[in-house]
């Protein structure tokens, strides 16, 4: 659901300021039984302090690779960025919108407001629900960005390898968690390799 006024406010402020190619805002869930929760930024404190300014988001690409912070359903965004950075990939049927929030990153600046541009209602249906998908889905952007964009990030100086190994070792918990010693292995293998990490190399002996 968006507030009514939300297209009316977001086209007024990119009009005053070119420099941005994104606009995004703070988003709350609830439910029809009359549940609801503080909102994203709340929840993952997500204020000035994270994004760097009071309405910028400095470097939005290396805060992207350590989560998505972009509520989807709250953004504007300038047509001629997703032409140049490519639309969604519909190669994926998840996390579909971090993956092309990073590649506009690449060129684009980040704004961000206060403001609650979306609810969104909460169901047991909801894909965000699946915790493996979405691990496996989010490697598989972070692989495809580093093998897309690998002289980009350079050029950033980013190094895209500490963030595949703790995505690895947060789906090696998972696994674990739930008693899948060979899936577990493999992943935390392939995690060691992005970078050794004492407990994750413990958790790999224990598979």
């Amino acid at each position: 659901i968006w507030p009514e006024t939300k297209l009316a406010d977001q086209v007024a402020f990119m009009e005053v300021h070119p420099e941005f190619g994104v606009l995004f805002g703070d988003a709350r869930r609830f439910a029809d039984n009359g549940w609801t929760e503080p909102t994203l930024f709340t929840r993952y404190r997500l204020d000035a302090t994270f994004f760097g300014s009071e309405n910028q988001v400095v470097e939005p690409l290396r805060k992207l690779l350590t989560t998505n912070f972009i509520p989807v359903g709250t953004v504007l965004v300038r047509k001629n960025c997703l032409l140049e950075a490519g639309l969604f990939d519909e190669n994926f049927r998840r996390v579909e919108d971090w993956d092309m929030w990073l590649r506009v990153a690449l060129r684009a600046g980040f704004a961000y407001s206060r403001d609650i541009w979306k609810l969104k209602r909460t169901h047991e249906c909801n894909l965000s629900n699946n915790t493996e998908a979405m691990a496996l889905s989010a490697i598989a952007v972070m692989e495809k960005l580093h093998s897309e964009h690998g002289s980009e990030l350079t050029a950033l100086g980013i190094d895209i390898a500490p963030h595949l190994r703790d995505a690895y070792s947060n789906l090696g918990y998972f696994y674990l968690r739930a008693l899948a010693l060979e899936h577990a292995r493999k992943a935390f293998s392939v995690s060691l390799k992005h970078g050794v990490v004492a407990r994750n190399a413990l958790y790999w002996l224990s598979t």
